[in-house]
């Protein structure tokens, strides 16, 4: 089956990565030529991916990331920024013992053996302006 989505020139890179992940096998902008449009086809046809190395790029580094509930990027976050297991526990409203099993599911999903590891490894994309997501600052 043929999934090509033809995109606003506008759109970034995060919507397409989520388009491809969703099954669809390729995109193109409208700005592209009828040889780029022959060859997506061509390549959609068999069975390949169309899109600009960046999207695909993400795509596969996603698709390598352990995945994360929403609370274990949620506790995560919290763990970066050195804060106990209390702290945690009071921010989100949960219990210290549920705090404790989230914190080793995050280590196991991302390989770490302490808390240590776990910021040096994976330390989290600031982008610029950004503040403390919502979260108290505790500097």
């Amino acid at each position: 089956m043929l999934i090509l989505a033809l995109v606003d020139e506008r759109t970034s890179v995060e919507p397409l990565v989520s388009l491809l992940g969703a099954g669809w096998r390729g995109y193109l902008r409208p700005s592209a030529d009828p040889h780029s449009l022959h060859l997506a086809l061509e390549a959609v046809a068999r069975g390949e991916l169309w899109a600009e190395r960046a999207v695909l790029t993400q795509t596969i580094e996603q698709s390598r990331l352990p995945r994360l509930t929403t609370r274990e990027q949620e506790v995560l976050h919290c763990l970066r920024r050195g804060w106990s297991n209390t702290e945690v526990a009071r921010q989100l409203g949960i219990t210290v013992k549920t705090v404790k099993m989230h914190v080793s599911a995050v280590f196991a999903k991302l390989g770490a053996r302490d808390r240590l590891e776990l910021v040096i490894n994976h330390v989290e994309p600031a982008a610029p302006g950004a503040g403390t997501g919502g979260l108290p600052d505790t500097s």
